[in-house]
């Protein structure tokens, strides 16, 4: 079968030494394992498209991470992301998206990187519900169609990172016109994860059967499913209670971490380790486990392991995708590398 793309986010939020380790956490050759590494290197986004980085403008942080991916043959696309109130206003603005074009454009000149995923979340500005163009779901495209051809003159990528949606009665996810947005990109990376989230109850990250009721409804506005990736998640959640609503019902926060903490977490309190089904669908389920600690405060983690990675790694053959966009590079540890790099080859390769 033909080779699958690796797309791996090289952490959210990392220091020079940080994206380093993490690099080095990929087997050789490492083209085996990835195609495309994607830092962060977004400081802030303003209203009116000037972008900011994280290091100085002069930093030679930017060039040496580019090169050192480049010398193990994969290729950089710095992640561009933002969300809410700003993104309205500077989307309203063909002024402030062309401004942000400019500024990538030099981005990718400055650092020599091979092209940009975008990840615009949560534009608020989503319309009407009866009328999805009323909000940013135009200026969204616009932009994208700008950047895009920009970048391609230029013989750089553009990837897309998008929400996940299951149906047209998501009203709040208009801003994202997936047919246009897929003609607009070389590349569709699907959220598919924060199924359940920090403040959510407790429950899988990415469950088996959502992951492909997202596919479906993609598939179903038109999208060539030969341009998606499909995510999944390299974290767990621990969640507790944090308080009542209005209702009395509970409310909760939870806190992210790896699987290797999963594991040394359930082993520290001696908890039995088992696998929730989401539905009559999933053929195996996400591993979960319940301990309650030194206050007496009762946890529930969820998490991914091999098992269930294995899983919804076969999806991307089922659906035709392009291959994996997983979140993030920031949550692998030596052990998990270990086996989780060789099962991304045998599923993508």
């Amino acid at each position: 079968s033909n080779a699958k793309i690796s797309l791996q986010y090289w952490d959210g939020y990392a220091s020079y030494e940080t994206y380093l380790r993490q690099l080095s956490l990929i087997p050789g050759k490492a083209t085996d394992y990835v195609d495309y590494v994607s830092p962060n290197w977004r400081g802030s986004i303003g209203t009116d498209g000037s972008l900011k980085l994280v290091w100085d403008e002069g930093s030679s942080n930017y060039k040496q991470l580019t090169n050192m991916a480049h010398g193990l043959g994969m290729k950089v696309l710095p992640l561009i992301n933002g969300s809410g109130a700003t993104l309205n206003t500077l989307l309203k603005s063909p002024a402030a998206r062309e401004k942000l074009i400019g500024e990538i454009v030099v981005l990718l000149k400055n650092t020599n990187a091979d092209g940009v995923v975008i990840d615009f979340e949560t534009p608020l500005d989503y319309g009407d519900v009866k009328d999805p163009y009323d909000g940013v779901r135009n200026d969204l495209t616009a932009f994208m169609e700008s950047l895009h051809s920009e970048l391609q003159s230029m013989n750089k990528l553009v990837v897309m990172a998008v929400m996940p949606r299951m149906s047209s009665s998501q009203y709040w996810l208009d801003a994202y016109d997936y047919e246009a947005l897929s003609h607009a990109v070389d590349y569709l990376h699907v959220m598919t994860y924060d199924h359940h989230y920090r403040t959510s109850a407790p429950g899988p990250i990415a469950p088996y059967p959502w992951i492909k009721q997202v596919l479906t409804y993609i598939q179903g506005q038109g999208v060539d499913m030969s341009k998606v990736l499909m995510g999944i998640p390299y974290y767990g959640r621990d969640w507790v209670v944090d308080g009542k609503d209005a209702n009395g019902n509970p409310t909760y926060n939870s806190t992210a971490f790896g699987y290797s903490k999963a594991l040394e977490l359930a082993d520290s309190y001696g908890a039995t380790i088992t696998y929730s089904k989401y539905n009559d669908a999933d053929p195996v389920g996400t591993p979960t486990f319940k301990y309650t600690d030194e206050k007496g405060v009762e946890h529930t983690v969820f998490f991914d392991d091999y098992t269930s990675w294995n899983a919804k790694l076969s999806i991307i053959n089922e659906f035709g995708l392009a291959g994996v966009g997983p979140w993030a590079m920031g949550w692998v540890d030596e052990n998990t590398a270990e086996g989780l790099f060789p099962l991304l080859n045998q599923h993508l390769r």
